[in-house]
This record gives structure tokens, C-alpha cells and sequence, in this order.
């Protein structure tokens, strides 16, 4: 599996752009990848922009200290749109491909 400056859950980001507002109850669809991601039992490579302002680069390292099995790759210079147009973006998900 292959994500992309993921976030934790749809709360987690709620909270974060609306601090006024109770986010963990007004989030119908919670999209809590942080509660699945123990379960999952694949290789799981994480690629995310250290600039990402939109889904901080806190909630991908978290998620990879929650996987069993992940990669992490944290991108310097790298915000939320721009993740994949470097060179070693695309570098990583080559080896991630090819690797076992």
C-alpha cells in the first residue's frame, strides 16, 4: 500500500483547522486510518512533504509507528500538492514497486 500525505482521521484534521469547533463529535465520517492501521498486515510506504500545511508531517509519522510494516519517507521542501514531483519521491515508489 502506497499512501500519500495521510492523515490519522477526518477529526484529527478537523481539529486541526477549526480549533473552535468540536471536530471529534461534528465529523460524521471519520476516515480513522490511525485505528486501522495495526490491523494491517501489508507493506505500507508513506510518503509526505515536511511543508505540508494542509495534513501535518506529524500525522504520517505517526501512522508509520503504527503500521507493522511501513516506510516512511518525509520529503524536505515538500508541501501537500507537491509530494510526488521530485525526483526522490518517485525514486522511493520505484524500489517500494519492485521490492518483495
Amino acid at each position: 500500500m502506497i499512501l500519500v500525505a495521510p492523515f490519522t482521521s477526518i477529526p484529527d484534521v478537523g481539529a486541526r483547522i477549526f480549533p473552535f469547533l468540536p471536530a471529534q463529535v461534528l465529523a460524521r465520517d471519520r476516515f480513522d486510518s490511525a485505528a486501522k492501521a495495526p490491523e494491517i498486515e501489508m507493506r505500507v510506504l508513506i510518503l509526505h512533504g515536511e511543508e505540508d500545511d494542509l495534513v501535518p508531517a506529524e500525522m504520517g509519522r505517526r501512522l508509520a509507528g503504527l503500521f507493522p510494516d511501513a516506510t516512511l519517507l518525509l520529503l524536505p521542501g515538500a508541501g501537500h500538492d507537491d509530494v510526488l514531483d521530485g525526483p526522490q519521491a518517485l525514486a522511493a515508489l520505484a524500489a517500494f514497486i519492485r521490492a518483495e
